[in-house]
């Protein structure tokens, strides 16, 4: 049966162009798959020193990697991804969608939205540019690829993670409607 709800599914550009995984995703991997031991990651402080039970962590780590401006996320990410066996750590499900299958959502009736180009939190931490290419590039390679969009999610989209800075950068890009978790 075609689907008839009107669905929204809002898209990280970066991701689908380059198949490139979600950097929240490849932290938790690292924390999660990687060797016991003592580690340093460029910006998050102090060593993580890894062993037994890494739960909570884990969620104290991607904490402060969101909070970091994108470039220096993905240096972070960088080194946590070079720790880990990715051959014992592969899980195809978090794999993105790719444009034909976005295109043939769309042709199906699902309104395809942006959710940042590199799905970054747009905080108060990052700059202008930055804001500005996360609120432009994906309504642009949206539009190339299945038609208009009006609609943007903010990534993680909870308090400390989207800015005046940023709520400008998207009302500017042109879209009509901007969500995020908070009521």
């Amino acid at each position: 049966a075609d689907l008839q709800l009107p669905w929204t599914l809002f898209v990280s550009t970066e991701h689908i162009d380059t198949a490139h995984r979600n950097p929240v995703f490849l932290a938790r991997r690292f924390l999660h798959c990687a060797s016991d031991g003592t580690y340093e990651i460029p910006h998050l402080g102090e060593p993580l020193r890894l062993n037994g039970t890494r739960h909570q962590l884990a969620g104290n780590v991607v904490n402060r990697l969101r909070r970091l401006p994108l470039e220096a996320a993905k240096s972070a990410v960088a080194a946590m991804t070079q720790a880990v066996d990715t051959a014992a750590a592969n899980f195809p499900s978090e794999r993105f969608l790719t444009w034909d299958q976005v295109r043939a959502l769309a042709k199906r009736g699902v309104t395809i939205g942006a959710h940042a180009h590199w799905h970054w939190a747009m905080h108060g931490g990052e700059g202008a540019e930055t804001l500005r290419q996360q609120a432009e590039r994906p309504r642009r390679r949206i539009e190339a690829e299945v038609g208009p969009c009006s609609h943007f999610a903010y990534p993680f989209g909870n308090k400390g993670d989207v800015c005046t800075a940023a709520w400008r950068a998207v009302r500017d890009a042109g879209y009509d409607y901007a969500f995020t978790t908070l009521s």
